[in-house]
């Protein structure tokens, strides 16, 4: 399908790869070299940018939490047209 962008997901979340590279990219700090794990460090830096988007902080990549993440990485979103 044209347009579709697969996302990678383990246990219904998307990959800690995809939210540590997303996160680098709005830190300004270096993207991640090896394989990135959802451990504490990252649930704690996914916490520190949903508070900074008015989002519930609980550490967990849900569905709002991984949409702000790629407007604010850059990612290009889907929109309605008018």
């Amino acid at each position: 399908m044209a347009g579709v962008v697969r996302i990678a997901m383990v246990a219904g979340e998307p990959s800690g790869d995809l939210l540590a590279s997303h996160l680098a990219k709005i830190e300004g700090t270096p993207a991640p070299t090896s394989p990135a794990v959802l451990d504490a460090d990252l649930r704690k830096r996914i916490r520190a940018f949903q508070r900074s988007q008015g989002l519930d902080a609980d550490g967990r990549p849900g569905p709002m939490t991984f949409m702000q993440m790629e407007r604010a990485a850059g990612v290009a979103q889907p929109s309605l047209q008018h």
